[in-house]
């Protein structure tokens, strides 16, 4: 039996007021910004007068019927004596003002996250029955869903992406119109308009190519994504796509490594213009696929500290390839943890082949990447497409000291009642991955990458202290800009590019993941430690027991001396090849791509 009052309750948390929404509470957020408790009598009234029709009465759509319907409510707040009537004729007279702001039925903060959480209720709630054997409706029941989902961490990660991304965006809309890409343009324009759904669906009901490309050309009226607010202007489609080719996307998603809980979830810029979800989604990793490479190699038996010379090879097993480092310069020897901090690519190949192609393929699987990974050598560089959630998660095994997770979304669901529907229980057994010296050994290392690498501005131009690890990475002619990065209680990782690899920065300084990608993990970070719930996360030391051996001391690079000199003069023909190398030779291989990846 139910109180008037809890009735009511149930009733307006759940009835649709149009527009895909359900409750006053999203109503008020969506056509006036603001929560109920913080409405005014005719602002309410207003959505109270909505409930009849709620398409008739809609503010946006009809404001003089939702006028004279909102003075309806008001009048009988009078003749209920909840009103006097002086003051209703006084409210009567305020005109609607609305502060309207359409996020769509997934909210505004984070869209891309309840899209996932909506899949997965659902998908639980087919095994909950109500009492009469109904099934449970997701949207019309008063459900209470309660999600992993840090509020205060969702924030800072969305005012650090748009902080950032707005910024990149002029920079490359710069970029863009000054560059001397005129041909590749076209080819990239042509590519855009056959891969739209416009062109596939006239093309698929039976227009000409000729036909289609003229429609293409005809200007309408259309609401297009820009940084400073939506822009309504009258465009051709041809045009709309030449615009949206050169929109920067990225994803952003932080973690605990100890439990799998998601935190922050950034899917895109702006869910209303771009749907496509990038956490989800999968790109080449670039450099930041070398810890598992490194980690794989530190299991067989390397140290931190074996030296492995800095020369250009060429690979005749696989067809000839010969990778190159980013910066072109080659000589001397690094030590496994010199390599890894300035991300040299030939010396990542090498370790690659000590390591194993199928010792490190499986690790990666275990450390949670379930994407195809090629059996080629040019993995240790970041060939493989593998999305942003599947290398967080790969990269958790490192602070938590070598056990693998699984992403949790949920931890419980009530009915309008406050009857527990769900909830989250540990069932996931997570296995042991890597050791935890291997672990210890990587964080010592990924350390090196942020105080003195490719990493090291998150010290020296945002100015982040503390303990924290972490790899950039950066994909053949910019086209992926990535950071994946971690505290001791939080994995975070962002990756930046535009939606055709074609379409990217042609300079490394822009272009590389450190002035891609980092800077949202670094504006992200620079919230959370001055937040006393945030901090607790992403500040402290990394723990991983006693029983470990130290990082062993070692210089990260060493110069040939003149006797190395003089005997790499005589010993190019007589190498031994790695036994990686030697295991295949002799076989049929079949043609395989090789990428250049940078740092």
């Amino acid at each position: 039996v139910y109180t008037q009052e809890e009735i009511l309750g149930l009733y307006l948390n759940t009835v649709s007021v149009g527009e895909e929404t359900y409750g006053i509470r999203n109503a008020a957020i969506r056509f006036f910004g603001k929560t109920p408790d913080s409405l005014s009598i005719e602002e309410g009234a207003v959505l109270i007068g909505m409930l009849k029709n709620p398409t008739l009465y809609n503010p946006r759509l009809h404001p003089k019927t939702s006028l004279v319907r909102r003075n309806v409510v008001i009048n009988n707040l009078v003749e209920r004596d909840y009103l006097k009537k002086e003051t209703a004729d006084s409210l009567k007279k305020i005109p609607i003002r609305l502060k309207y702001k359409n996020s769509g039925m997934y909210g505004e903060l984070a869209p891309y996250f309840l899209i996932q959480i909506e899949e997965l209720a659902k998908t639980i709630l087919d095994t909950v029955k109500k009492s009469n054997g109904d099934k449970y409706n997701l949207y019309t029941d008063g459900l209470k869903i309660y999600t992993t989902i840090d509020y205060q961490m969702q924030a800072y990660a969305v005012a650090a992406m748009e902080k950032h991304m707005k910024y990149l965006q002029t920079l490359f809309d710069n970029y863009w119109s000054h560059s001397s890409l005129s041909g590749k343009k076209k080819k990239i324009i042509a590519t855009s308009i056959k891969n739209s759904k416009r062109y596939q669906a006239l093309s698929e009901a039976g227009m000409k190519d000729e036909k289609i490309q003229k429609i293409f050309r005809d200007t309408l009226s259309m609401e297009m994504f820009n940084w400073n607010g939506a822009l309504k202007v009258t465009l051709s489609p041809l045009d709309s796509i030449k615009y949206y080719m050169k929109i920067l996307h990225t994803g952003f998603l932080a973690m605990d490594p100890f439990t799998g809980k998601i935190k922050a979830w950034v899917g895109g810029i702006d869910y209303n213009y771009f749907q496509y979800d990038h956490v989800t989604s999968t790109r080449q990793v670039g450099s930041t696929f070398k810890p598992i490479v490194y980690a794989t190699a530190l299991e067989q038996g390397m140290s931190p500290c074996d030296y492995i010379k800095n020369e250009q090879q060429v690979y005749e097993q696989f067809e000839n390839w010969s990778p190159s480092n980013a910066d072109g310069k080659y000589g001397g020897k690094y030590s496994m943890k010199g390599a890894l901090q300035n991300s040299v690519n030939v010396v990542s190949v090498e370790v690659l082949f000590k390591a194993g192609i199928d010792n490190i393929i499986r690790n990666a699987k275990n450390m949670g990447i379930k994407s195809e990974i090629p059996a080629v050598p040019s993995i240790a560089l970041g060939v493989a497409d593998v999305s942003l959630l599947e290398m967080v998660k790969a990269y958790c095994v490192f602070p938590n000291g070598g056990k693998s997770v699984e992403a949790q979304y949920i931890t419980r669901i009530e009915n309008a009642q406050g009857k527990v529907l769900y909830k989250a229980t540990n069932s996931y057994k997570s296995k042991r991955v890597i050791s935890k010296q291997t672990a210890f050994y990587m964080t010592e290392m990924l350390k090196g990458v942020v105080n003195e690498g490719t990493a090291s501005r998150l010290r020296s131009t945002y100015g982040l202290s503390g303990e924290m690890a972490g790899k950039t990475g950066t994909t053949q002619s910019q086209a992926d800009g990535w950071f994946i990065g971690y505290t001791p209680g939080l994995v975070a990782g962002a990756w930046v590019g535009a939606e055709s690899p074609s379409v990217h920065f042609n300079s490394t300084f822009y272009g590389q993941g450190a002035s891609m990608a980092l800077p949202i993990w670094a504006y992200f970070m620079q919230k959370c430690k001055k937040d006393k719930d945030c901090k607790k996360k992403v500040n402290g030391k990394f723990n991983f027991g006693d029983d470990l051996i130290p990082m062993p001391e070692c210089d990260s690079y060493e110069e040939d001396n003149l006797f190395d000199k003089i005997g790499n003069w005589f010993s190019n023909d007589k190498k031994e090849k790695p036994k990686e190398i030697q295991k295949i030779e002799g076989t049929e291989k079949k043609k395989k791509r090789f990428r250049f990846f940078g740092k």
